[in-house]
């Protein structure tokens, strides 16, 4: 569009999905991220009388609440004591156990949800297709008679112009970037993880990121349970070093400003005035109590293009209800098709659903850019962590709707492709464990791993077809799982690589740092951080011949660019910017700590 010329677009699905691991966290602490059946330490899966929850039995918040949902005694005073998010774990779960067993999942989910807990209900396809909040949305399509996933994405609002948007072609070009969206603007009121990973992705792409945080409510990435990383500066200030945090918006500039006051919030309009596009991902009354609505905006900016995510949408019986990438991978009917035969549900390992809505929420960003170039007026997209996160399971929504049996947890197991699965292989030299995931589709497939794989009797008549495979599943299992006991992981995978079998290394977030591929085609970034120094953080997902994506600074530390931006970007002058600093309507740069400065504290989740 800027120049009429094409662009050759390379995408690697490994340097993808290498996106949505939180490696940085191990770059900074030497140690792997745990496996543990979702994220640490947070929440974990209980049994209720008819299902499964996501819950925090030792937060401190769901302990309060428990027994103003259900009547109930109330915990030990020892476990609400002290200014920590959580309690301790063992009496929390003995207190929270009995509860949550005794009552339907159905129960729990709205009650708890209704005093503002962070939660999930885990939901069957079938179930999905019932949920209120989703039929509320009109989110299902039916076709042939069968219901599955609609749009997750909604034009909710078109504010028409009379004068056709031109400012693009108009405009004179910043030159700031390399990229593509070299020239546009994106204001980022976002936080955690969906938000920030989607204007990650736009800044790659050249796009000019000012992240939009408040003086009292940093981004809530900034706060972690865990202490300071050793690679931090001892004088450094702890929302400045958060690995997640840094990790999720390297590239950005930083802008302190308190939206709950007047001169907070004229700012911000004066901001919005100046840009493109912005994204938000608050509960759907916030901005209406900020009074930053799309006719707010529009007052200032005619041609601004708005995208919400909230976690269930405007409107519906949850549209309020607080979510995280955690609870909407339970809520949405992830979790309940994972795990193993008997066995409860699994969480994922880090709130994969963030990043994976949150690649949604950048595309809307460009739809969105697109039409208001293409047509008159300001606009809004609409859309929601749980909306987005159902559509990923279509066909199982298809099945349910088609009268199909229910999902059974299998573990890695599949049909029609045997063997599939990770095995462990030879231990590393530190002791820790090593696995390789090999996936069989087809008999020409099976017959290269028999023939490298011989000394353990793999190549019997009876397993050269898919039929006589998946009889003999469970002995293959244990063949192979001989056969690769002795192997050095890295090894194995060439191996089979080389003969044809789909095969890969299983790595951690640790040993992830150090894949031999992702080296040899350089895709690492290396940033300096004023507090962390020199460090790897994760490259960007897709190669672009005569315009690259690229990253060329670390994430900002709080406030670190709001004078730069007050001055140079919004034209406040020197006076302005004391008094509005002065009056906490706008914040400096939080460089350090001092002795005396209490320790921060996590706000609660979106």
């Amino acid at each position: 569009m800027h120049s009429g010329r094409g662009e050759w677009i390379e995408l690697s699905s490994h340097e993808a999905v290498s996106t949505l691991i939180m490696s940085l966290r191990s770059e900074l602490s030497g140690v792997a991220v745990p496996r543990s059946g979702g994220p640490e330490g947070w929440a974990q899966v209980m049994q209720t009388l008819d299902g499964y929850i996501t819950l925090s039995p030792w937060s401190k918040e769901t302990l309060r609440n428990t027994p103003i949902a259900f009547g109930c005694d109330p915990p030990p005073d020892e476990l609400l004591s002290g200014d920590a998010r959580f309690a301790e774990r063992e009496p929390s779960l003995a207190y929270m156990q009995p509860i949550v067993e005794a009552h339907d999942a159905e129960t729990i989910w709205m009650r708890l949800s209704e005093l503002g807990c962070v939660m999930a209900k885990h939901r069957s396809p079938r179930q999905l297709l019932a949920d209120p909040q989703l039929n509320a949305l009109d989110y299902f399509t039916e076709t042939d008679g069968l219901r599955g996933a609609g749009r997750t994405m909604r034009l909710a609002k078109h504010g028409h112009d009379a004068e056709r948007s031109d400012r693009f072609s108009r405009r004179p070009r910043p030159k700031r970037s390399t990229g593509p969206l070299d020239g546009l603007r994106v204001v980022d009121f976002t936080h955690a993880w969906l938000g920030p990973y989607a204007s990650e992705l736009l800044n790659d792409l050249g796009a000019e990121v000012i992240k939009v945080e408040g003086p009292q409510r940093p981004d809530l990435w900034r706060f972690e349970a865990t202490g300071k990383h050793r690679s931090a500066s001892p004088d450094a200030h702890p929302l400045n070093v958060r690995a997640n945090f840094n990790m999720a918006n390297r590239g950005k500039r930083s802008i302190s400003l308190a939206l709950d006051r007047e001169a907070g919030r004229a700012a911000a309009l004066r901001l919005i005035a100046r840009a493109d596009v912005v994204l938000e991902n608050f509960r759907p009354r916030v901005l209406h109590n900020l009074r930053l609505t799309l006719d707010d905006m529009r007052t200032v900016n005619p041609h601004i293009a708005l995208v919400s995510f909230s976690g269930f949408g405007t409107g519906g019986p949850y549209d309020n209800f607080r979510a995280n990438g955690g609870t909407t991978e339970g809520n949405a009917g992830w979790d309940l098709l994972m795990g193993y035969p008997g066995e409860a549900p699994m969480l994922l390992g880090t709130m994969q659903a963030d990043p994976i809505v949150g690649a949604q929420m950048a595309s809307a960003a460009l739809a969105a850019v697109f039409q208001a170039q293409s047509q008159p007026g300001a606009i809004q997209i609409e859309s929601s962590m749980f909306e987005s996160a159902v559509g990923y399971i279509d066909e199982y929504l298809l099945a349910a709707s088609a009268g199909l049996p229910d999902h059974v947890r299998n573990g890695n197991r599949r049909s029609g492709v045997v063997p599939r699965g990770c095995f462990r292989c030879a231990d590393g030299a530190d002791g820790s464990d090593q696995w390789i995931a090999i996936s069989v589709p087809d008999d020409d497939s099976w017959q290269r791993l028999a023939e490298t794989a011989r000394s353990v009797g793999l190549n019997r008549p009876e397993w050269r077809t898919i039929e006589g495979r998946q009889t003999g599943e469970a002995e293959i299992e244990q063949a192979l799982s001989t056969w690769m006991r002795s192997w050095d992981s890295q090894t194995l995978q060439h191996r089979l690589q080389s003969v044809g079998v789909a095969a890969g290394a299983v790595h951690s977030t640790l040993t992830h740092l150090r894949d031999p591929q992702l080296a040899a085609r350089s895709w690492w970034l290396h940033l300096t951080h004023p507090d962390m120094g020199t460090r790897q953080y994760q490259g960007v997902p897709y190669r672009l011949s005569r315009r690259p994506a690229e990253c060329v600074r670390p994430a900002p530390r709080m406030g670190e660019h709001t004078v730069e931006v007050l001055r140079d970007e919004l034209g406040y002058s020197d006076a302005e910017i004391e008094a509005l600093i002065a009056s906490g309507a706008a914040a400096g740069l939080t460089a350090a700590s001092e002795p005396g400065d209490p320790p921060t504290r996590p706000i609660s989740p979106r």
